[in-house]
């Protein structure tokens, strides 16, 4: 019940075709006048994009015009498809009551249901990140470490081209992971092994991103929320507080 709801509730957002705000408006701009090798270069209006949400907008432009339905029909997809993954995720982890509750906050939290109609990647970064823990720890019939390891690896590679966080939440993951997968006989080689791809993957995708340099725009806007190497506690303090302030 509380799935349709979400779904209702971004099907319902969607319908509504607000105006392009801002950062959507310039992202969409970028779309309609580039070709798919040119959106690999830095994006104007100080935006940033993974490959693939950009490739697939641009395909959706190409084929069917420049709506809001048109260009905004992917993110919203995303979203739906993350509804049923992270309820499948909280339902494995969770008791009961605690999914009930994980599962209507997810599906009506009002900061998820705009940005998921919007022509930006915050609904493939949302269904990418829980895909990731779903198959690191969702796994309905018990596996080993190093095969909860290899797997998500194979999905982390290819997620970041989808989802710049996915590299971040797969790191996580991968610490997580690595004690047990370290405990096993020859547990480095195995490690490495899993290790292998994603970063081969984050490093062509590096590669081919960051060639160009950048509107320092983009850096002068996030340097806040880098972590501060002169106070790494009180900063660590201060982030932990910032990322529970919206859900309390």
């Amino acid at each position: 019940v509380r799935t349709a709801i979400g779904m209702d509730l971004r099907i319902g957002q969607y319908l509504h075709v607000n105006s392009y705000w801002n950062d959507e408006a310039a992202l969409v701009i970028t779309i309609l006048h580039r070709g798919f090798g040119d959106l690999l270069k830095p994006l104007d209006f100080a935006q940033a994009a993974p490959p693939m949400f950009l490739w697939l907008e641009s395909l959706a432009f190409v084929k069917y015009g420049a709506s809001e339905l048109v260009l905004r029909a992917l993110p919203v997809l995303l979203g739906m498809i993350g509804l049923p993954c992270f309820a499948a995720l909280a339902w494995r982890l969770l008791r009961p009551v605690g999914a009930v509750w994980a599962v209507a906050w997810f599906a009506m939290n009002d900061r998820i249901i705009p940005q998921a109609c919007e022509v930006k990647q915050y609904s493939s970064d949302v269904l990418f990140s829980t895909l990731l823990f779903l198959v690191a720890f969702g796994g309905r019939k018990p596996v080993s470490d190093v095969n909860r390891l290899a797997r998500v690896a194979a999905l982390a590679s290819i997620g970041v081209w989808f989802s710049f966080p996915s590299a971040i939440v797969f790191g996580g993951i991968a610490l997580a992971l690595m004690p047990a997968v370290l405990r096993r006989s020859g547990g480095w080689r195995w490690f490495g092994a899993c290790m292998a791809l994603p970063l081969i993957s984050t490093g062509l995708l590096a590669r081919i991103v960051l060639s160009h340099p950048r509107d320092p725009y983009l850096n002068e806007f996030w340097s806040a929320h880098f972590v501060d190497l002169h106070h790494p506690v009180r900063w660590l303090a201060d982030a932990l507080c910032a990322l529970a302030d919206y859900p309390f």
